[in-house]
């Protein structure tokens, strides 16, 4: 992509094509007159968006479908969320704000 000049030798650099879809390290070469410059290539990190619920699922096969009134939660019950961005790309670490419910009865404790 050809840059443009803001003046006093800094230039403003846009991307063509199609934008970063997935979050990942690149590599970012940087060429003036057909040579790459000092230090290219730099390596960019691209991380994921914000999570977005349409795309963010429980994973490791223990969502209940059934379970027995007066039993404890089994190892097996347990479940973890994968958080994902609005383009699919996993978040590596927690911190986001999750909320689980469990529907059809008052007398569900320890929800």
């Amino acid at each position: 992509t050809p840059l443009s000049g803001n003046g006093g030798g800094r230039y403003a650099a846009t991307f063509d094509g199609t934008p970063l879809t997935v979050a990942g390290d690149y590599d970012l070469d940087i060429f003036y007159d057909g040579q790459p410059i000092a230090g290219s290539p730099y390596a960019v990190r691209c991380h994921p968006g914000r999570a977005n619920a349409t795309t963010s699922s429980p994973r490791g096969g223990g969502v209940p479908t059934v379970a027995r009134a007066g039993v404890a939660a089994e190892p097996s019950r347990r479940f973890v969320v994968q958080v994902r961005d609005a383009l699919a790309n996993d978040h590596a670490a927690g911190g986001e704000r999750l909320r689980v419910r469990l529907r059809g009865s008052s007398h569900a404790v320890g929800i």
